[in-house]
């Protein structure tokens, strides 16, 4: 999506607090302008980049994230290794 007014309104759908029951590292997401910012327990923050339907990436250390339809929660994919994440209630 490139209209930066469509894009805001759909990075609000992925902001939030979301966990895993596989590794101890919770996520936020928060939105700096029109880009989703990927904040991570004792990481620094980064700057995701849209693939479209659902999917970010962050190509400088190999990481990519795919929403589930509904944003509920989100694989995380990193090292070869996928790590399920779900959104905090």
């Amino acid at each position: 999506i490139k209209d930066g007014v469509e894009k805001t309104i759909v990075l609000d759908e992925y902001l939030g607090n979301f966990s895993s029951k596989t590794i101890p590292i919770k996520v936020n997401f928060s939105q700096e302008d029109d880009t989703l910012i990927l904040n991570a327990t004792g990481q620094q923050s980064a700057p995701l980049v849209s693939a479209g339907n659902g999917k970010f990436t962050f190509d400088q250390v190999g990481l990519s994230i795919q929403f589930n339809e509904d944003k509920s929660g989100f694989v995380l994919t990193y090292g070869g290794k996928n790590f399920d994440y779900t959104r905090d209630k």
